[in-house]
């Protein structure tokens, strides 16, 4: 399947009521890969998820799953963290396994009973009887259980402790070598998640304002200092960072003129997007 498009997505547009969600979003990735789905809360990435899992049917543009449109194509072949599943009456976790396993023909019933032991969550609890992180910990094993050929991770770090989130990158990358799929995941922990991404997507206000590989996507910025005016006059990523009479800025390569530049990391791209750390934003305020 090598050089095969898992999913594709062409001028995808989807409002709800009044209000457009996703905008002429275009975003590509190959069978076999991870991207990274980066943004802030209420970027639109929850929605690009639940469109691509075959939730939301209500879109205009192309949208497809390894050749296929959706909604239709998202049965059996794509799997969206249970997180976003309605839970009613007595449902327990070996019920929503039993679920998965009649709608995704790979699931390992066997593997997910062992990864929710090896996480210390009780199959015979009802998931919202969970703390957040052993929520977290058992979509997990149920989503990695699944082995579906397309798999949406929504902020699959949320509510787990380090220890947590680095057992969960050790069984991912161990799920990928005895059963390769494709993975979508979507998160604001950029630090956790980036040796994890061979492909990046940033999104903004609905859009999708770049994607590339994770090396491609940094190397097409660049950090540009000089005079506040020189610098403001520029298209810029974000924030104007000041410190006195200078400035400095993120521009896409090539815009920096004669001014000076210096390479910027995805985790500097990602606190564009999604508001820096506490550190960085202090270190702003300081002027450093």
């Amino acid at each position: 399947m090598a050089g095969e498009t898992a999913f594709r997505l062409r001028d995808v547009q989807v409002g709800l009521g009044a209000r457009v969600v996703l905008q002429q979003v275009n975003l590509a990735a190959p069978v076999g890969s991870i991207t990274g789905l980066i943004g802030r809360n209420g970027a639109g990435k929850s929605t690009l998820l639940r469109l691509m899992s075959g939730r939301e049917a209500r879109y205009t543009g192309e949208a497809q799953v390894f050749g296929r449109a959706l909604p239709e194509a998202a049965s059996g072949t794509v799997y969206l963290t249970a997180e976003h599943w309605p839970f009613g009456g007595d449902q327990r976790l070996r019920d929503l396994a039993y679920h998965v396993s009649r709608v995704h023909p790979n699931f390992d019933m066997e593997r997910a009973i062992e990864l929710l032991a090896w996480f210390d969550v009780p199959e015979s609890r009802h998931p919202m009887a969970l703390s957040r992180g052993q929520r977290t910990a058992a979509f997990l094993s149920l989503a990695l259980a699944a082995r579906a050929p397309l798999t949406l991770l929504d902020e699959p770090y949320n509510g787990l402790d380090v220890p947590a989130r680095r057992r969960f990158t050790r069984v991912l990358v161990e799920e990928l070598k005895l059963f390769p799929r494709t993975l979508l995941i979507s998160t604001h922990l950029v630090d956790e998640a980036e040796p994890l991404f061979q492909y990046v997507a940033l999104m903004e206000g609905g859009r999708v304002t770049a994607s590339n590989t994770v090396t491609g996507l940094v190397t097409s910025f660049t950090r540009v200092s000089g005079p506040v005016a020189e610098v403001d006059a520029l298209p810029r990523l974000g924030r104007l960072d000041r410190e006195g009479a200078w400035a400095s800025a993120v521009v896409r390569r090539g815009a920096e003129g004669d001014l000076p530049a210096k390479p910027v990391s995805l985790r500097e791209l990602a606190d564009l997007l999604i508001g820096p750390r506490r550190d960085a934003q202090t270190d702003v305020e300081r002027g450093r």
